[in-house]
């Protein structure tokens, strides 16, 4: 995953926090609509003053990164 100040992440950076993993989808109604109002940007800065990691990325990257947690080792 690539963060805001485009560094590499990865999800075990965040092992003990709380994370909310944002799907993307720019051609949603309901999500452009979100973003438009700026509703989901308040909830980001919310998030980020109280210790809640936000990451948002498009669903191919998160559903890669998902399958690849869940596949037995």
């Amino acid at each position: 995953m690539i963060d805001a100040s485009k560094a590499k992440r990865t999800l075990a950076e965040f092992k003990g926090k709380t994370v909310v993993l944002e799907w993307t989808s720019p051609s949603c109604p309901f999500a452009k609509a979100q973003y438009d109002s700026g509703r989901m940007q308040e909830l980001q800065k919310w998030s980020a003053k109280n210790g809640i990691v936000w990451l948002s990325e498009p669903p191919r990257v998160l559903r890669r990164l998902l399958r690849l947690r869940m596949e037995p080792r």
